[in-house]
């Protein structure tokens, strides 16, 4: 019947990632040259080995951000210029920004080429997305990546006994962000930053939003969800839930982008926008000084 399409169709975009009127795909694999390196993390006996883009200080002494892409991947995008220009931010002499492809090179989500139009390609491949979502990168392997593997390797660049580490997601990325402030590890990471953020998955595994943002307490973190991110506004129950947790008003948790769309960071065209322009600079900066203010700090 039609309202069982309904149905179906509404508890999927409950589940997914990217609400509707998101922007779909960037059209070009990087919008300005990327100015950092690609690395690759060594293959151990219990994992497969990870490319990673590394921007800033080759040993970093001060701070370390660990980036975590969207849906779409570390190379597609604005994702590794991000990075370059969060570190020019924070100080490229003893700070580094991190990004490791936790997807191995095949994102969850990879439109299909069908279409023409790669925002209808990424529609049809939704499905699929859900399924890797659920089965081939559950929250207990994204954290067992993240706390076994990418963090010893980056610990192991140099970085001071006691520096704890930020960490910023796009998207799929910023629900990431919220499994390691909530994680059995959650101590090595000062704070986070969302960019655009879906804690959406949360409802693939059986759990809630508002769940996941319980279970961050109060952990510092800076949400800068688009006018769609509608769960994630700072009028919605996730920013309430982590206000009442932290004794802060809720838009000091959740800064709205009122005018922007889902993606607009990681995936928007700057060359051709300048509101969008702005608005990345003005996420960028945010992230910055929310890491300034809250890197090493004890919470």
């Amino acid at each position: 019947s039609v309202s069982a399409i309904q149905r179906c169709v509404k508890e999927y975009f409950d589940m997914a990632c990217c609400p509707p009127g998101s922007l779909g795909p960037a059209t070009s694999l990087s919008l300005a040259e990327p100015k950092g390196t690609m690395m690759e993390i060594p293959s151990t006996d219990q994992f497969k080995s990870m490319s990673c883009y590394w921007a800033g200080a080759s040993q970093p002494t001060q701070k370390i951000v660990i980036v975590f892409s969207d849906v779409y991947g570390m190379q597609t995008g604005n994702h590794r210029t991000f990075c370059d220009s969060l570190v020019e931010k924070l100080g490229t002499e003893n700070c580094a920004v991190v990004m490791p492809d936790l997807f191995r090179g095949s994102p969850i989500l990879r439109p299909t080429k069908l279409f023409s139009s790669e925002q209808i390609g990424s529609i049809l491949d939704s499905p699929m997305m859900l399924y890797r979502l659920k089965f081939h990168h559950p929250p207990q392997s994204i954290e067992n990546n993240i706390q076994n593997f990418v963090l010893p390797w980056v610990k192991q660049k140099g970085l001071a006994e006691n520096t704890k580490i930020s960490c910023v997601g796009f998207c799929f990325g910023g629900w990431v962000v919220g499994r390691v402030l909530s994680s059995s590890f959650s101590d090595t990471f000062s704070c986070g930053v969302g960019i655009h953020p879906a804690f959406a998955p949360e409802l693939v595994h059986g759990s809630s939003e508002v769940s996941l943002a319980n279970r961050i307490g109060t952990k510092p973190i800076l949400l800068l969800p688009a006018w769609n991110d509608l769960s994630m506004t700072a009028n919605s129950s996730v920013a309430k839930k982590l206000s009442e947790l932290r004794g802060i008003p809720p838009n000091e948790i959740c800064i709205d982008f009122p005018t922007m769309y889902h993606g607009w960071v990681s995936r928007g065209d700057p060359t051709g926008n300048s509101e969008i322009s702005e608005k990345q600079q003005l996420a960028i900066q945010l992230t910055a000084d929310f890491i300034k203010k809250h890197a090493n700090k004890e919470n």
